[in-house]
Order: C-alpha cells, then sequence, then structure tokens
C-alpha cells in the first residue's frame, strides 16, 4: 500500500475547499418576516450553521477526515469517536482513511440511550478500558 503524504500546502487548499463547502451548504441565514432560528440553549438567531449536509457529503466528509487524521496521526491514539449521530460519520470516515493509510485508529461512538435489546451496548466499537481516545463533538 502506498502511503501518500500531503503538502502543507495541499493542507491549506484542503482547509480553503472545506470552508467553502461549509460556506455553500451549512451556513443558514434567515431575515424578517421569517422566524429566527430556535438554538439549543433556547436563544434565537438570525444565523445558524447546519452541519449535518456537510458531514453527509463526500468531499466535504473526505476532506474532514483527512485534516482530522492528519492532525491525530502521530499521537498513539487508540480510538477516535463520540457521541451518536454527529460523531459517527467523522469517526467512521477518519477510522477508514486511517487504514488506507496504513496507520488504522477504530471509530467508537457513544448512544445517547443505552440499547435495550441484544448487547444492550451504551459504546459501540471496540473501546478498551483506559484507552487514548480523540473525542469528536
Amino acid at each position: 500500500m502506498a502511503l501518500i503524504v500531503k503538502s502543507s500546502t495541499m493542507m491549506a487548499e484542503d482547509i480553503l475547499r472545506l470552508k467553502s463547502l461549509i460556506r455553500a451548504k451549512a451556513f443558514l441565514r434567515r431575515h424578517q418576516p421569517e422566524e429566527p432560528f430556535e438554538l439549543a440553549s433556547g436563544g434565537k438567531s438570525w444565523v445558524y450553521f447546519d452541519c449535518k449536509p456537510i458531514t453527509q457529503d463526500p468531499e466535504a466528509l473526505n476532506l474532514i477526515a483527512e485534516l482530522i487524521f492528519s492532525r491525530i496521526k502521530d499521537y498513539g491514539v487508540d480510538a477516535i469517536g463520540g457521541l451518536e449521530s454527529g460523531a459517527i460519520p467523522i469517526s467512521t470516515a477518519v477510522a477508514l482513511l486511517s487504514f488506507q493509510k496504513g496507520r488504522p485508529i477504530p471509530s467508537f461512538w457513544v448512544r445517547q440511550r443505552r440499547k435495550e435489546h441484544g448487547t444492550k451496548n451504551w459504546i459501540e466499537g471496540t473501546l478498551k478500558p483506559n484507552s487514548k481516545v480523540v473525542i469528536i463533538d
């Protein structure tokens, strides 16, 4: 398997491209007479970032995985993950990319509620006690 290493110029281009995709697909703005967005805090805002479309977009998800992997690959990380559902596509993309680059980092995710059947797991994946993890939020 060939190891592909990106230069810092390529990484800078990736960041610019990801910013462009976020602006185009995730940045939302409302104007009166529309209602403002309701935030999780209960507050209101005329602008909102809905990043779900970004984590479902193949190009954006690939860029996110590349950027995260480039920052964590040398830290001896045992796993990457976080809460469902937001962490699932990102941690899975990083896990896949890490395997393709010959430095596998398994993914995991934590359920918001314990599974009520089968294994009744809170955590999905092969996370071991005292693992060194990267949390995606």
